[in-house]
Parts: structure tokens; C-alpha cells; sequence
């Protein structure tokens, strides 16, 4: 069974799971989106969700395990895994997140195997296919495209351009739109009408202001952009241009002329050209090689905080000579002299024993128990949403490990890096626990992971007009300098702003601002 998602399709498919006659177990599996991957060229381009329902009107609650079995090319990314029980007469929907990173961009599928009762042989498969590259050709900056999401509406709105200029994006259905950021992912932006946005829960609302706090655009076709109708719709409040600024996004209201969009909105958010969002995650582009690829963000800082990992090659010779000695020439003169042979029966293995507890013991004094890390983060407020988008780079080198799962406090997206070992898996086991082998004992990982946290934290600009003005911060750390440029235009800077703190601003100017910048770029 397999959902096609080939170039020229791109459109949302569904399909139902064949099960066993009688069984009273019914699977529909739907792809709300899909794109060509080629087009792509192999970047890291986000989660694709796909929903599976299932309805038991069996005479008991039976247990499914839906996970993703395999995938061609890379394995790199996050594997999804989830366990749900259905109720008798009971329907349950749940959604994987499924990675469709391809560095090979050749013909790339996904595998998801649902495992339970009804199933045909206990087992039934999806098979997520994405695309045949065969003469695909790769942007000449190496670059990916631009991706766009457009509602159903909108794309109507674009009717008179499709023909004479090129098109590359998904025309979805609103309506079923996900309820978490994770499921736009793999967009730049996204255009629909004010009747849809009206429409929407506020879940789905949610959601795309979350993705667009990552860095994600939105078009919002409307016959008004005063900022009165706009409110009244429930868009975020907009700046003095008429754009809402939300953490690293925006939402631009665009003017319909006679239900149509105007050229010069489409060629802005439509026509394909460089996504800035995914300028900086091409700077990550791992190639299928045993060597780092640290690209141009500077990751290899971080790993340089350790170094590279060096092999005790002395202490390895004192060690084996120490134990060929103790266990031949001593164990044979000494505790199993002549005439008491029959004591390296139980000597050696002694000797064994505790040779082998000596190593585990200089293993861990020269690694440790759990590992160490270095991390650069970028933390974007969203005070408007009560949220916190965070971009964070990470390497990290383990010792030795007595469990390979870890925790996570939300919902993120999270993309492996050399010199994470070649074939590891990093299988999700739930929205907040990860586990698999991609986290083995003495081993060095690289990641980058993006997610938006609940957080109240912010930063209040005080000023009467008169008397130089002040902030006060919420944010749980003390911030060594901050910069503000107000509605007119000035800079402000003040240093050391601790929690709760009330300090007034001095003024500043945005060369100050520009070196500033330039130096934590």
C-alpha cells in the first residue's frame, strides 16, 4: 500500500490499510501534504504528518504499534514510534511526524508498519514515496526552492499567473490543517484567505503561529487591511507597515483586487526563489561521508571545546602488558606454582575478573558516568503568545551509559549532525521521549533541534516621553547587553539586566547596534 507523493501531484491522498475480513478493525491513512523531494536537493526540510484512524468495533480494546520500519537513503533523523489503544466501538486518530531526508536525491520512500489485531499477518505497511529524481537539476547556488503552502481559496486567487509564471507548492484543505507547528515544517510560507484564517480552531491557529515564530510567512489574502477589520478577525496585532511581526516570521496582510491577488504579491510570496529560511539549515547539509561537514555556521566551535577524541594509546600498552604478565609469567611462578597447577583453574578467571574491573574503572575515571555537552542557542521571544521559539546547536560526547533514552519537554524537530555515528537511530517514542542507538556509550553527536517552549519571559519598554526611558526583564538570566529600537526609530542599550530589574536605557546608535551584532552573528 503506498501514498504517492510525485512531483506534479503534491496534493493530500488517503488510503485504507487492507485488514482481515470480519475482523471489526478499519485503518484510513491519510498525507495531509507532499512535494517533490528532488526539488530539494537533499536539504533537511522538515516533517511530513501523517494521520492514521482506526475504528475497532471488535468485541475488545486492542492495542496498535505504528512506527517507521525503513527508509532508503540516509537514515539520519527522527525514526517516529507510538503504541495507542482502541476502545470497542471506539475510533482513535493519531499522527507521525515522518523526516523524508534524502541526501542521495534518487527515489526516496518511507515504510510505516502498523502492527495489531485485524492486521493482514499481524502486520500492514504504508510505503511513503516521494519522488524520482532522473533529470532533476539543482538550484546553481545550491540553494533549495521556495516552498509554499496555499489554501485551496488562494490558489484560486492565482489562477491568471499559474500558466505564465513557474509554481511550486501544495494546495491544501484548511480544514484539516494540523493542530502543531511540526506539521508545517517543511513550508516558507503559506498563503490563505481571511474566511479561511476566521475558520480555523484556535489550535490550528496555534500552530501556525508557532511555525511562523520560527521563521515561517504568511500571506493573508483580504478585501480590507485596516487595522480594525484585522483585529476583528483575530490577527495579531501588525507594526506601523501593516506586518505582524511574530518571533523570526511575519503575517503581511495582501489587498485582494477583485478576488484576485495582485502580480507583485504573487511574484513575493509565490514565485519560486531562495527560502531565507532554510539559507542557514543548508549550511548543515551532511554529506554520506565518515568526516565532518561543518558548513560555514561555525558548529565547529563547539566541537572544538572537546577536541577530537584521542586513543589512550599508552595506557592501552601499560594495561596489556600489566595483564600478560599477571595472568602468564606471574600467575604460572607465583599462584599457580609447581605442584599447584590446578589453581589456574580458578586464578585466571580471578585474574580476568578483575583486570576487566581495573578497564571499567580507567573508562570511566578517564570518560565518566553520562557525557558532556556544548550548545549555542537562539531564543526568540514571543510575548504576544506566551511562547518561546528556541534554534539550538549542539555536540555532545558521552562516557559510558547506563540508558540510551532521554527526555525532551516539548514536541521539537530534531536533525542529526556528523559526527553523530553513521546509521544511528533516533527513534521517537513519544513527543517528549527519545531512545535508539543514536546515543551509544563513548560516542561524539552533533544536532541541531528547533522547538517552541510555553514561556511568559519578556522584555518591558517603559517610557513617558519625557524622561529617558526603561525596560524591565522577565527573562530567567541575566542579559550581559540589550538593544532597543523604538517605534521612532532610536536605539536604547543598557548592560547587566537581571530578572526582574529595572534599569534605565542610554542612547545609542545603530553602528553601536551593527558591531554589536556583527560580533555574536
Amino acid at each position: 500500500m503506498s501514498l504517492g507523493m510525485h512531483s506534479g501531484s503534491l496534493l493530500a491522498e488517503s488510503r485504507v490499510l487492507p485488514t482481515i475480513p470480519g475482523s471489526g478493525i478499519t485503518v484510513d491513512v491519510e498525507a495531509w501534504t507532499g512535494f517533490d523531494v528532488s526539488t530539494m536537493d537533499g536539504i533537511d526540510i522538515g516533517l511530513i504528518p501523517i494521520t492514521f484512524t482506526i475504528t475497532n468495533t471488535s468485541s475488545a480494546t486492542r492495542t496498535f504499534i505504528i512506527s517507521q520500519r525503513s527508509r532508503s537513503g540516509s537514515r539520519a533523523g527522527s525514526i517516529p514510534w507510538t503504541e495507542i489503544a482502541v476502545g470497542k466501538d471506539n475510533t482513535t486518530k493519531t499522527t507521525l511526524f515522518v523526516d523524508p531526508f534524502n541526501h542521495e536525491r534518487t527515489y526516496s520512500y518511507v515504510t510505516i508498519e502498523i502492527r495489531g489485531y485485524g492486521m493482514e499477518q499481524g502486520t500492514s505497511n504504508v510505503q511513503i514515496q516521494f519522488t524520482s529524481a532522473t533529470g532533476v537539476t539543482p538550484p546553481k547556488n545550491g540553494n533549495p526552492p521556495w516552498i509554499a503552502a496555499l489554501s485551496k481559496k488562494a490558489f484560486n486567487a492565482i489562477s491568471q499567473f499559474r500558466d505564465q509564471y513557474s509554481f511550486v507548492g501544495n494546495v491544501l484543505d484548511m480544514v484539516n490543517a494540523p493542530d502543531e507547528w511540526r506539521g508545517w515544517s517543511a513550508f516558507s510560507v503559506m498563503l490563505l484567505t481571511e474566511s479561511e484564517w476566521y475558520a480555523m480552531s484556535a489550535v490550528q491557529k496555534k500552530a501556525i503561529l508557532d511555525w511562523v515564530g520560527l521563521g515561517g510567512q504568511v500571506g493573508l489574502l483580504t478585501s480590507d487591511i485596516r487595522s480594525q477589520h484585522l483585529d476583528s478577525i483575530g490577527v495579531p496585532p501588525s507594526a506601523q507597515d501593516g506586518v505582524s511581526l511574530i518571533g523570526a516570521g511575519t503575517i503581511e496582510p495582501l489587498l485582494l483586487k477583485d478576488n484576485k491577488l495582485p502580480l507583485a504579491a504573487y511574484k513575493k510570496f509565490i514565485q519560486p526563489r531562495q527560502a531565507q529560511r532554510f539559507e542557514d539549515i543548508k549550511k548543515y547539509y551532511v554529506s554520506n561521508t565518515s568526516e565532518p561537514t561543518w558548513g560555514a555556521t561555525g558548529f565547529r566551535a563547539l566541537y572544538d571545546v572537546f577536541g577530537p577524541r584521542t586513543l589512550p594509546t599508552t595506557a592501552i600498552l601499560c594495561f596489556l602488558v600489566c595483564f600478560g604478565c599477571i595472568a602468564g609469567p606471574l600467575n604460572i611462578l607465583f599462584f599457580a606454582r609447581r605442584g599447584h597447577r590446578t589453581r589456574m583453574f580458578w586464578t585466571t578467571p580471578l585474574i580476568s575478573i578483575a583486570a576487566t574491573l581495573v578497564l571499567l574503572g580507567l573508562m570511566v575515571f578517564r570518560d565518566g558516568v553520562g557525557g558532556g555537552g556544548a550548545r549555542r542557542t537562539l531564543a526568540i521571544l514571543m510575548p504576544e503568545q506566551n511562547s518561546m521559539a528556541i534554534i539550538q546547536e549542539q555536540f555532545s560526547r558521552t562516557g559510558l551509559l547506563l540508558n540510551t533514552a532521554f527526555a525532551i519537554e516539548e514536541p521539537s524537530w530534531m536533525r542529526s549532525l556528523k559526527p553523530t555515528p553513521s546509521g544511528a537511530l533516533l527513534r521517537e517514542r513519544t513527543d517528549r521521549l527519545r531512545d535508539g542507538d543514536w546515543f551509544q556509550p563513548r560516542t561524539d553527536q552533533g544536532y541541531l533541534i528547533e522547538t517552541i517552549r510555553p514561556s511568559r519571559s519578556r522584555i518591558e519598554f517603559i517610557s513617558n516621553g519625557i524622561d529617558p526611558p526603561s525596560v524591565i526583564s522577565s527573562i530567567e538570566a541575566v542579559l550581559d547587553r540589550v538593544f532597543i529600537i523604538d517605534a521612532s526609530g532610536q536605539y536604547w542599550t543598557t548592560a547587566s539586566l537581571g530578572t526582574g530589574e529595572r534599569k534605565s536605557l542610554e542612547q545609542s546608535d545603530a553602528k553601536a547596534f551593527e558591531r554589536w551584532a556583527d560580533k555574536h552573528q
